[in-house]
């Protein structure tokens, strides 16, 4: 039987400076919202943030896949 499901679509307005982040369970099941809040909002580059933040998914027990995607979205 095939297992895949119907992805979530919907639409995010931003402005320049905004951060955004897409993560799958994987993160969020094992960091709290807000200690990714935190991270997201301390950490100056995107990809030391993902970085981090999967660390911080995997030092928590990291049962499950962890899929991380960090944007920042340019000033000009």
């Amino acid at each position: 039987a095939n297992a895949c499901s119907t992805p979530d679509c919907f639409n995010v307005y931003v402005e320049p400076g905004d951060k955004v982040l897409i993560c799958s369970d994987g993160l969020y099941d094992e960091v709290t919202e807000g200690t990714i809040l935190q991270v997201l909002t301390k950490t100056e580059d995107m990809n030391e943030c993902a970085d981090l933040l999967v660390r911080m998914a995997n030092e928590n027990g990291g049962s499950d896949n962890i899929s991380v995607i960090c944007v920042e979205v340019p000033e000009d």
